[in-house]
């Protein structure tokens, strides 16, 4: 067997290299055009929930309140999750690494999926209220 540190059977890392070089995100990749790119796209799927209140309403009527109240908890326990794996590991995998290495690929897989699904339903709800 070769000297380094095994991941599992499959996977080797020479010891030459250091776990910081090999793994995380890489720092100078992008521009600060990029970046600025990157935190407008996030403000859509942030706002969304705000802006939607009137559906919401409409939906929910009297229950409003509980609806976002429930919604609210869950994104808290969500959060703290992410917040938690994210403390231990950078990872340029979104929430895909977090989860495929907490309860496997499979499950990582479902999630990733879920996630764009989830990207665009919200795209075609903010388009759909723009329209309106």
């Amino acid at each position: 067997m070769s000297k380094g540190i095994t991941l599992n059977p499959t996977i080797v890392i020479p010891a030459e290299k250091s776990k910081a070089e090999s793994y995380g995100l890489k720092n100078q990749v992008l521009s600060h055009f990029e970046v600025l790119g990157q935190s407008i796209a996030n403000i859509a799927p942030t706002g969304t929930p705000t802006v939607v209140i009137p559906l919401v309403f409409a939906a929910a009527g009297a229950l409003t309140w509980f609806a976002y109240a429930f919604a609210l908890v869950g994104i808290v326990l969500i959060a703290s999750s992410i917040n938690q794996f994210a403390k231990r590991s950078a990872s340029p995998g979104s929430i895909y690494t977090y989860i495929a290495t907490g309860l496997g690929p499979a499950w990582g897989i479902a999630a990733g999926w879920t996630l764009l699904i989830a990207y665009i339903g919200c795209a075609a709800s903010v388009t759909t209220g723009f329209a309106n």
